[in-house]
């Protein structure tokens, strides 16, 4: 069910689900729970003085309208945690700046490269393999994400991992993870003996491969078309070994989480090489024929974006892809 409550007036705009509807004419209907979203508020907008007050700036922006559309409702529900002493919320951020085979985003977008030929182009157009995806690919460039506090209030050490994420239920010990089925056959994830340390001299040891295909869940997703995966994260063992580093070593300053590895494998209509057809898909969803990069080359290209969940602290991560295709010249 979603409503939209027009401020101010008793009026109320409730629109049932076709589920609702259902239990509705089977007499069964009776509300038992509900959930908050705020999903067309823009924080950016919030004024850094006056902090007490109102800001008409959020209060003036268009409500959604209520509709009996799962996927069309709440993509980003408010959370609710029963302890009232949490202080501190964990998110997830890209480790692209600090471990070696982690993806880089390239303009805002990480690359996917549809086939070898792709590959080689991308390679001498953006000069290196950091911000290169490769399709189904086990071990090369992959898409680093971890989970997290950004506070330099608390310690990054193992003792304040065990207070603020695992006594609290905040520890993601496994992730959600939704992608496209239109474009996306698949994703890869990094099996369990996966790790990441650092030694007594701050430096970063990982091994997130190969990457293991990973089989599609029943749970719904967010987004219309998309599919959902279940992974399992690997453990931030990062600790503070000197006096002074570490916190600089990864985008969290404080307690530390865990971590993923995560690839895609791309439908196989959309791996042709430039001696082939362009795909359909290419020319419904997204640009043929295009040059990104200056000179000759030509690419096709789709922009999509995969969604990270952690399911104990609800943190979200969105990675926009562009799923790309050399064309020729």
């Amino acid at each position: 069910m979603a409503f939209q409550d027009s401020c101010g007036t008793i009026i109320l705009d409730a629109i049932l689900t076709d589920v609702g509807r259902k239990r509705m004419a089977q007499g069964t209907f009776k509300v038992t729970k509900f959930a908050l979203g705020d999903d067309e508020i823009d924080y950016s907008l919030r004024s850094t003085q006056n902090q007490l007050y109102k800001n008409p700036r959020i209060e003036a922006l268009p409500v959604f309208e209520a509709f009996n559309v799962e996927n069309a409702v709440i993509n980003y529900g408010l959370t609710d945690h029963i302890r009232p002493d949490l202080y501190y919320m964990p998110d997830l951020k890209t480790l692209s700046d600090y471990v070696d085979t982690a993806a880089s985003p390239y303009q805002n977008y990480y690359y996917v490269s549809v086939n070898d030929e792709t590959t080689a182009k991308l390679r001498t157009a953006l000069g290196e393999y950091k911000y290169i995806l490769e399709s189904n690919e086990p071990a090369k460039t992959k898409l680093i994400v971890g989970s997290g506090i950004q506070s330099n209030d608390i310690p990054s050490d193992k003792l304040s991992k065990e207070r603020f994420l695992m006594n609290l239920g905040l520890y993601d010990s496994y992730y959600l993870i939704y992608s496209d089925s239109r474009f996306i056959n698949n994703i890869l994830t990094a099996p369990p003996q996966s790790y990441i340390y650092n030694d007594v001299a701050d430096n970063i040891f990982s091994n997130f491969g190969p990457l293991r295909p990973k089989a599609k869940t029943s749970l719904p997703a967010p987004v219309a078309h998309y599919d959902a995966y279940r992974c399992t994260g690997v453990d931030n063992e990062i600790y503070p070994k000197t006096t002074e580093a570490s916190t600089k070593l990864l985008p969290h300053s404080g307690s530390r989480g865990t971590v993923i590895g995560v690839n895609v494998n791309i439908n196989e209509q959309l791996r042709g090489t430039s001696g082939g057809a362009s795909a359909e898909e290419f020319y419904i969803f997204g640009r043929r024929g295009e040059v990104l990069f200056g000179g000759t080359d030509k690419y096709d290209y789709i922009d999509t974006t995969i969604y990270i969940e952690g399911l104990s602290s609800n943190s979200k991560f969105q990675a926009p892809l562009r799923i790309i295709r050399y064309a020729g010249t």
